[in-house]
């Protein structure tokens, strides 16, 4: 159930910079903004809303 609700909050920042990846493409990028944000809990007690961000925005300024 968290893995869908990160997976959605990701979606949604995203479009927040206007990127919408295309299939197939996109599953790779939610898995690996995803993984990203689960590295980042295991060593991070920021909220989960602020890690989430924090990599969309690294991911959209590196991309």
């Amino acid at each position: 159930m968290e893995e869908i609700f990160i997976k959605k909050m990701i979606k949604q920042h995203l479009s927040q910079y206007h990127f919408t990846p295309e299939e197939p493409e996109a599953e790779s990028i939610y898995r690996m903004l995803m993984d990203r944000v689960q590295q980042r809990r295991e060593t991070d007690d920021s909220e989960l809303y602020e890690m989430i961000e924090d990599e969309v925005y690294s991911f959209i300024t590196n991309a």
